[in-house]
């Protein structure tokens, strides 16, 4: 058996010490207990109590940066509180203002529908893959072995809140306790009104975004037992809102905790819509277990530990040794391939790992000179697994390097895939390559198939079909 990892401590008796020691707490309504005795937050909040974190389904699928906060609730859990999962069927229709410059594209009820039944089959196959995760490490991870029952994740759709509330009696009753000094200076708001730099402001449908989610934090109090929110650090003005509005109303304390953002060391978002390094989700069909293995294989080493300590459960002190060891020579990129197999494997399950291992290992067990002189079968059989990026062309067309290239994802804009080229960055079938370089049936292996390396490890590989 393998010896047990621990951090140091019991963990998940400790859960706010433990989440801000993994880099994932950025505040809390108290902070001052936060920072000098977090035993003591658990006093206020009670193992009885529920937690709970909203996702509104503004998009089919959620990404990386939306994950770190189903870890952080799960976390939560394992400590021993009831959580609970918030769609957001309406709020997705009003659209969130923080952390935006103009106001968000309004959906469709239709595509918010559309939407949300993709996220309850999403959610449903990421809990359990997470739950398989966990049971799978109890005997290896110290901290997951004094847990005891884990208390099962509850769904909940803010629609139901709304879907017969009348307007008059909504504002009656929950919108007199809204102050509009207090709505004006929350940051979400205040950054949009003051802003300089091309924002149109805010619409009054924006502006209210507070409201309704201070009032699913106000209905999850009365109805679910919760007592605490959690969100991302630009949620801190809505979560506050659902404080103030369970005080006001009941009478009784209701807490938030913000959570880091998941950011680079350039400071940008892992997220869907930032054009950066984005565009990583959750959803197999939309990001394969392949693409998200080569993704975390190739994370910088100024990253690697930060994503290592938010987006796994990895004891503190296993990943504080892996580092010691990656620094010695980070060129065999031990840490990230901890982090590229841990993460696939608690999102995609251990078949995911093995799909993701299995479409790049090829690549890896033959040499190019090796793989060009293998049979058409041979390297059928070999490469059965491996991603193929297909391309489909008239009989006697020829295709622009630049262009496969693009198609292929080795960059992200063509400009960057000529000055790769220019730099003698990029090998095709073994052999470097201009940029100006037409290929033709007859420079394709097995009048089929390119090979693209850029860099020593980052492969693609290319199927042409002619019509």
């Amino acid at each position: 058996m393998k010896k047990a990892l621990h951090t140091g401590f019991k963990a998940y008796q400790q859960p706010f010490k433990y989440l801000q020691n993994r880099r994932l707490l950025y505040f809390v309504s108290n902070q001052e207990l936060l920072n000098s005795q977090p035993e003591n937050l658990e006093k206020m909040l009670p193992k009885d109590k529920s937690i709970y974190i909203g996702f509104d389904p503004t998009a089919e699928s959620i990404h990386l940066g939306n994950y770190v906060g189903l870890l952080t609730l799960t976390h939560f859990r394992l400590a021993g509180y009831n959580p609970i999962i918030v769609f957001g069927g309406a709020t997705a229709l009003i659209g969130d203002p923080s952390g935006k410059v103009n106001d968000r594209q309004q959906l469709l009820k239709e595509q918010v529908e559309n939407n949300l039944k993709k996220f309850e089959l999403q959610f449903s196959y990421l809990t359990k893959n997470i739950d398989r995760y966990l049971q799978s490490k109890q005997n290896e991870i110290e901290d997951l072995r004094d847990i005891g029952v884990i208390k099962p994740y509850k769904f909940v759709n803010n629609y139901d809140f709304y879907r017969d509330l009348n307007l008059i009696t909504f504002l009656r009753d929950i919108g007199v306790h809204f102050r509009l000094n207090n709505m004006i200076a929350k940051d979400s708001v205040k950054s949009r009104i003051d802003a300089k730099d091309g924002g149109d402001g805010m619409s009054f449908t924006e502006f209210t975004y507070q409201i309704f989610q201070g009032y699913d934090f106000f209905r999850l109090r009365k109805d679910h037992n919760c007592q605490m929110q959690i969100g991302g650090s630009d949620q801190w003005g809505n979560i506050s809102s659902g404080c103030e509005l369970i005080r006001r109303v009941l009478n009784e304390e209701a807490y938030g905790a913000t959570i880091q953002l998941l950011v680079n060391s350039q400071g940008q978002k892992f997220g869907k819509s930032e054009g950066n390094t984005g565009g990583i989700w959750c959803d197999p069909k939309k990001t394969e277990p392949y693409d998200l293995y080569q993704f975390l294989l190739n994370i910088s080493d100024q990253d690697v530990e930060n994503l290592l300590y938010k987006l796994t459960f990895l004891p503190l002190q296993l990943i504080d040794e892996t580092m010691i060891v990656h620094n010695q020579d980070q060129e065999k990129r031990v840490a990230q391939k901890l982090l590229a197999s841990t993460l696939c494997e608690i999102i995609h399950g251990q078949e995911g790992v093995d799909q993701a291992i299995g479409a790049t290992g090829a690549f890896f067990r033959f040499k190019i000179e090796e793989i060009m002189q293998m049979s058409k079968d041979q390297f059928q059989e070999n490469f059965k697994h491996t991603k193929k990026i297909q391309i489909l062309l008239n009989e006697g067309q020829e295709i622009d390097m630049i262009s496969i290239g693009h198609q292929a994802g080795v960059k992200q804009t063509k400009a960057d895939i000529r000055r790769l080229i220019d730099q003698k960055g990029l090998v095709v079938n073994g052999k470097q390559i201009e940029s100006n370089k037409q290929i033709k049936k007859q420079d394709l292996l097995h009048q089929k198939y390119l090979i693209l390396r850029s860099g020593k490890k980052n492969f693609a590989l290319v199927e042409v079909d002619y019509q």
